[in-house]
């Protein structure tokens, strides 16, 4: 027969499943557990979305204006915006 304090236990146990599972997307909590494991801290999170908008605003840009598309990708990588050693013998 359970004792008091293993229902007491038990208790706060579903309490606390119950609270990540609302917490968590479509009331997984193994979800929400893979979430955090790829994303540990507030700083990665930031990142993650700064990158997204940047890859967002670049695919938008290749849409609307190819031509400014293909100035940013001159501008953004330093290599292809240089002279080439070949343009610069002549």
């Amino acid at each position: 027969m359970p004792t008091r304090n293993s229902r007491v236990q038990l208790r706060q146990i579903i309490g606390r499943e119950r609270a990540f599972s609302e917490l968590a997307p479509n009331g997984s909590f193994q979800e929400l557990k893979q979430i955090v494991e790829r994303i540990p801290s507030l700083a990665d999170a930031e990142q993650l979305v700064a990158d997204a908008d940047s890859k967002r605003t670049f695919s938008q840009t290749f849409r609307e204006d190819p031509m400014q598309f293909a100035e940013s990708l001159k501008e953004s990588d330093p290599k292809r915006s240089a002279p080439s050693p070949a343009a610069t013998q002549s």
